[in-house]
């Protein structure tokens, strides 16, 4: 008898095998035909070239033609605390934390798209007892384990097209990342310099103060012996007062520029930082290679690039989300009253199934969808051509900056020897008896002025050479 019931049962099973494969056979080769019909309707998207506005063959800047050479920027500065600065930001800048945290979920998504291509299987295992007052309260007792399988079959892609999207938007994502720490650097290197700035004009209005306390104080002793006007005296004490306010600017401006800096590497604005005591050498101008190599090197243009392609493979997967999709099922599974005869012979029940549906009404919907993401590609098209645009001049403007601040540099470290060679004849002029000490003290003002717009251009050509390195796409180590 049990040879009997496996034998029927073996031909029930080949003949239900037989059956579902002839409607899949043909299910598929209409599915095959319309895919077929799909593709041609969405080729011409992938043809599309990216509206970008197209570059020149050289910069306009008077500079060498040669191929970037990415450097570590940081690391060639050969300033060991700012190196410190930007690893320490590096490890605990929260809006790094925040953008790894967008790529990580970029990654997960990316897996679970992966996932809607494979079947899926669950398990169930059901114990169940009941009271029927139909026959007189009898109770049953019913035991059942099984497994339900599905798969659905990508028919034409898009299943396929969502992994793709996926993955595109993880990879913008990850070069979002890149280029944020390059950003982060250069933040970082840029207050790093205005706070070591802030300390140099905090000294020079220091000695800016006592210079015209002295002035002041000479022109009140000659006011008195009435050898200065009322006005000289007047003059005196607002060049004082203003020395006075500087004074109280500079400090706070150099209180501001560490909280900043501290506040980029994550901590509480304390004021306890340990810099350095001077500007790092500037190392020499990077090479800036051709505006259309920039287009293939900056993580903020490629990642732009990658969402256009994101929103392209959304538009194919909303379209073909209007055809039918195929899913098929099995089940498998075993029920008995007694829990140890959940596992005997003829409790074992199967069922093989599949499912055509095909959208009919849905208000819109999709339509809606289509059009949402066509938008979307047009924004990100349109994001892309600014987003290169800005490249292009903040690499151009870098190229001018650094050039008119190096010859600025030259005129004002020129200015500056001159005066202080004035001060020097000054001083000796003053210890002959030959002039007075007022004028004396009116050279080493203008000293302490040029000294102060020196650091300042000093700085200025330190950030404007981490900005060209940023502009390029070089990254910090």
């Amino acid at each position: 008898m049990s040879l009997t019931y496996k034998n029927n049962w073996r031909e029930k099973s080949m003949q239900c095998l037989e059956r579902y494969c002839k409607i899949w056979s043909l299910v598929l080769a209409t599915g095959v035909m319309l895919a077929s019909c799909e593709a041609v309707h969405e080729s011409f998207k992938e043809d599309h070239l990216y509206a970008r506005p197209q570059p020149p063959a050289n910069w306009t800047g008077e500079v060498s033609v040669q191929a970037h050479e990415p450097i570590a920027w940081i690391d060639a500065l050969q300033d060991t605390h700012l190196m410190a600065l930007v690893e320490d930001a590096q490890r605990s800048n929260y809006d790094i934390a925040a953008i790894s945290a967008r790529v990580a979920q970029s990654r997960a998504l990316v897996k679970r798209a992966r996932a809607d291509l494979q079947p899926s299987a669950d398990l169930a295992v059901r114990g169940e007892q009941r009271d029927d007052e139909r026959f007189n309260r009898e109770t049953f007792d019913r035991n059942s384990a099984g497994a339900d399988v599905s798969w659905e079959i990508d028919l034409w892609g898009r299943l396929q097209s969502g992994k793709k999207a996926a993955e595109l938007n993880a990879a913008a994502e990850a070069s979002d990342l890149l280029f944020s720490q390059q950003a982060l650097a250069a933040s970082v290197a840029r207050a790093y310099f205005l706070l070591i700035e802030t300390k140099y004009q905090t000294d020079i209005a220091n000695r800016s103060l006592g210079v015209l306390s002295d002035i002041h104080r000479l022109v009140r002793l000659q006011y008195d012996n009435d050898l200065a006007t009322s006005q000289d005296l007047a003059l005196a004490e607002s060049d004082l007062l203003t020395a006075q306010e500087n004074l109280l600017r500079v400090k706070r401006a150099s209180r501001s520029a560490e909280r900043s800096l501290e506040v980029l590497l994550g901590r509480y604005p304390s004021l306890t930082l340990d810099t350095g005591s001077g500007f790092p050498d500037l190392p020499s101008l990077p090479a800036a290679g051709f505006p259309s190599e920039l287009l293939e090197r900056r993580p903020d243009i490629i990642a732009s690039q990658q969402r256009i392609l994101a929103s392209r493979a959304g538009i194919s997967q909303a379209k073909r989300a209007r055809l039918p999709r195929l899913i098929l099922d099995a089940q498998v599974g075993t029920s008995a009253k007694r829990l140890q005869n959940l596992f005997g012979s003829g409790n074992l029940a199967w069922a093989l199934g599949s499912a055509l549906t095909a959208p009919l009404i849905d208000g819109g919907r999709r339509g809606a969808e289509i059009k949402s993401r066509m938008a979307t590609e047009r924004g990100s098209v349109a994001a892309y051509g600014q987003l290169v645009l800005d490249a292009f001049l903040e690499v151009e403007e870098g190229l001018d900056e650094i050039d008119i601040l190096a010859q600025r540099e030259t005129l004002l470290a020129q200015v500056t020897a001159k005066t202080e060679s004035a001060l020097a004849v000054g001083q000796t002029l003053y210890l002959a008896g030959e002039t007075d000490l007022i004028d004396v003290l009116s050279i080493q003002q203008r000293v302490l002025d040029a000294q102060s717009d020196l650091a300042q251009l000093q700085r200025r050509r330190l950030d404007a050479w981490v900005n060209l390195n940023l502009a390029l796409g070089g990254h910090w180590k």
